[in-house]
């Protein structure tokens, strides 16, 4: 994509959805290039897209696939209603459906069970004294139980931790805690914290201001900071936070479980479908209808509870 054409991309959607497109379009302009080094986005036909789609089948799964076309067809719809460009969409057409795969979650009692230990670990690190490696684990302990606590407490997804800023954190001891997230598409919302994460959020930002203080850092408001006072990235966080789960590392059973965790754990609770739509950040409703799926079993238990022919 040219740089003009870039900057008027970020006017409509966000800057993770922008770096993904782009490596979506630049993958099939190599794979285009390779078959005529001659081609223009303006004159690909269907051949070239069956023979690309063809191409991606040998090495990716449908999921994949599907979120590559979108990209693709989302593009030209860029180019026509953005640049005003009459071109032919050739990957219109082209649909590959996705599997519908029910997400990954933890139970009630793995969530229970994870925050005890973590704040268990962080008493003990309070019996370990003053040396600098007692202090490094004592922060990381500290920190790494706050990142938890807000990840399952709002529902966030991990770029939306990486980015949350001190100043759109809110503890006040006569209201309602809450924080506000920066979405997907740029969109904000307010999530409220429980009282246990605002508990462990308390703790972390003491701990965070004297470690930017002792480390003369630069101030910044990005709330979750590593050893030396830096922001940590959205990489950094998956990987701690992975370590801390019970079955952290498995495929769809990171940081982004836990959110699917709170969507579950609230509907098996009898929360109304729209107000967790909202606290997910969800635009569409059908998106949030995923997890009634995975809450059939609390729905039989329902039922055969209270059904009086059950």
């Amino acid at each position: 994509m040219r740089t003009d054409e870039n900057d008027r991309l970020h006017i409509v959607t966000g800057f993770l959805t922008i770096q993904a497109y782009r490596r979506d379009l630049e993958e099939f302009a190599r794979f285009a290039t390779q078959r005529d080094p001659s081609w223009a986005w303006g004159t690909v036909g269907r051949e070239v897209v069956r023979a690309f789609v063809g191409h991606l089948r040998s090495r990716l799964g449908p999921s994949s696939i599907a979120r590559m076309l979108y990209a693709l067809r989302s593009y030209y719809r860029f180019r026509g209603r953005i640049l005003d460009l009459d071109e032919p969409n050739a990957f219109q057409a082209i649909r590959v459906k996705p599997p519908r795969l029910l997400p990954g979650y933890f139970t009630e009692a793995e969530m229970g069970d994870t925050f005890a230990r973590l704040e268990q670990h962080v008493a003990r690190t309070f019996r370990l004294g003053r040396s600098r490696a007692a202090q490094r684990a004592r922060f990381a302990a500290v920190r790494d139980l706050a990142m938890v606590e807000v990840f399952y407490s709002t529902g966030c997804r991990l770029h939306e931790l990486a980015t949350m800023t001190v100043e759109n954190v809110s503890l006040p001891p006569d209201a309602y805690p809450e924080v506000k997230l920066l979405g997907k598409g740029q969109r904000e919302r307010i999530c409220p914290l429980g009282a246990p994460a605002v508990h462990a959020m308390q703790r972390y930002l003491e701990h965070r201001a004297k470690l930017l203080h002792k480390r003369q850092v630069t101030m910044h408001d990005t709330v979750f900071v590593g050893r030396w006072g830096e922001p940590m990235t959205d990489r950094a966080i998956e990987l701690c936070v992975n370590a801390l789960l019970p079955r952290g590392g498995q495929p769809g059973m990171g940081p982004h479980a836990i959110r699917h965790s709170i969507a579950t754990h609230l509907l098996n609770r009898g929360a109304p479908i729209r107000v967790l739509q909202e606290l997910l950040g969800h635009v569409s409703i059908s998106t949030t209808g995923r997890y009634l799926h995975v809450s059939l079993e609390k729905i039989k238990q329902v039922y055969f509870h209270c059904f009086p022919r059950a």
